[in-house]
């Protein structure tokens, strides 16, 4: 009941600030999934997955021990870099990524399951590393957004969220996105 309430509160909040796509919250929130599963030290954790062509992408640091997507049974399907990809446990409508390259300031929107609520968070550009490989965004983001997708303000996926610290967020690049999920 959490997760639903916490949803329809932020695709009213995309809705009010993105009144000319009043689609597209809507469409990405359809494609996240919850992570569960059980770290080297028994603990129970928390992620997000975000729903591509080939399966449930997410950050490499989600995999431990009884991986659940949507609290179902899910089996890693590849691992490179900082991603994984799980397969997925139902049907969810997958996000196209975005080909055309980031630049320093474009407005982003990412989303997540911090501390177990949905939440979107707006982001800008800060600094690209790597040729695109990874993506400094202006502020960081909250325990259990990791593997959450990082959108365009077309609903294009640019990265998937890696990290944070008190001041910036780290997402994964796009070349290594789309590289990944072929």
């Amino acid at each position: 009941m959490g997760r639903i309430c916490s949803t329809l509160f932020a695709v009213l909040i995309l809705t009010i600030g993105l009144s000319a796509k009043p689609a597209l919250p809507d469409r990405i929130i359809q494609s996240i999934v919850g992570i569960n599963y059980t770290n080297a030290e028994g603990h129970a954790l928390f992620c997000t997955g975000t729903t591509v062509a080939t399966g449930v992408v997410t950050a490499r640091h989600c995999l431990g021990d009884n991986i659940t997507v949507d609290d179902e049974a899910s089996a890693v399907i590849k691992v490179s870099g900082q991603l994984a990809l799980l397969r997925p446990t139902s049907h969810k409508p997958a996000l196209d990524i975005r080909t055309k390259p980031l630049r320093l300031g474009d407005h982003l929107l990412s989303f997540g399951y911090a501390f177990g609520f949905m939440e979107v968070l707006t982001r800008n550009v800060s600094r690209l590393w790597d040729a695109g490989l990874s993506v400094s965004v202006d502020a960081p983001f909250g325990q259990g957004m990791s593997g959450g997708p990082t959108v365009d303000m077309d609903g294009k996926l640019v990265g998937i969220i890696q990290a944070s610290n008190e001041l910036t967020g780290i997402i994964s690049g796009q070349v290594e996105l789309m590289e990944f999920v072929k």
